[in-house]
């Protein structure tokens, strides 16, 4: 008795594998579900503008070295410049739209030493007898209505010439050069000034005239005082 409800058991797995393949092999395909939360496509920061994205305008970036390059300037899509206004106590978003002009300002420059722990699974530092420059920087955002906002700002700037060529650099609060390196030799964004279109002044208007008035008291304020 007990063979024969084995053997029953046996078969029946038996037979339900080969409907389980059997099944598998004649399913119909379907297609992936459609979803808002898809993620988006074309989110390369040299990709076409689409509703919503940060704009792309013309401009030039002029380095530290005395470089002036021409062409089309942006930033992280859909990402204004986050500004922090050190005596609000409070950051400041700023539509790339809105600006006229960036002016990078050195804050201080000193140099930083290097150090190295005296030896493996220690926590004692000893000076390696090199050091590295270090660079402070603040930012001035002139704006389209002539108003202007200085502070301290960390957002990523993308410039594609006519000729096509392509660059990035990097708007931060701080640079540290190589090891050895004169602070003369750091290279960073010394200005930035975009091309002004009757476009640019209509929506530079429009906005403006949204904004509350206390709020910008409190940031010319704060311009002032800088």
């Amino acid at each position: 008795m007990l063979w024969v409800m084995v053997g029953m058991v046996i078969g029946a797995s038996v037979a339900n594998a080969q409907s389980l393949r059997s099944l598998l092999k004649h399913a119909p395909t379907t297609t992936p579900p459609l979803s808002k939360f898809a993620p988006k496509k074309n989110l390369h920061p040299f990709a076409s503008q689409s509703a919503g994205a940060s704009p792309i305008r013309r401009g030039t970036v002029q380095l530290s070295t005395g470089t002036i390059l021409h062409g089309s300037i942006w930033t992280t899509q859909q990402t204004p410049f986050r500004v922090w206004l050190k005596n609000l106590k409070q950051y400041r978003d700023i539509d790339i739209r809105l600006v006229r002009e960036i002016i990078g300002k050195i804050r201080y420059a000193r140099r930083v030493r290097q150090y190295k722990f005296q030896q493996m699974g220690s926590n004692i530092k000893l000076y390696s007898g090199r050091t590295r420059p270090r660079i402070g920087y603040q930012f001035t955002f002139k704006l389209m209505d002539g108003k202007v906002i200085s502070g301290t700002v960390i957002a990523p700037i993308y410039l594609r010439t006519r000729s096509g060529k392509q660059y990035f650099y990097l708007l931060k609060k701080r640079i540290d050069g190589k090891l050895g390196q004169k602070t003369s030799a750091i290279v960073y964004i010394k200005r930035i000034r975009f091309s002004v279109t009757v476009v640019y002044r209509k929506y530079a208007s429009e906005v403006t005239r949204r904004l509350p008035l206390i709020h910008w008291r409190r940031l010319l304020t704060s311009a002032d005082k800088h």
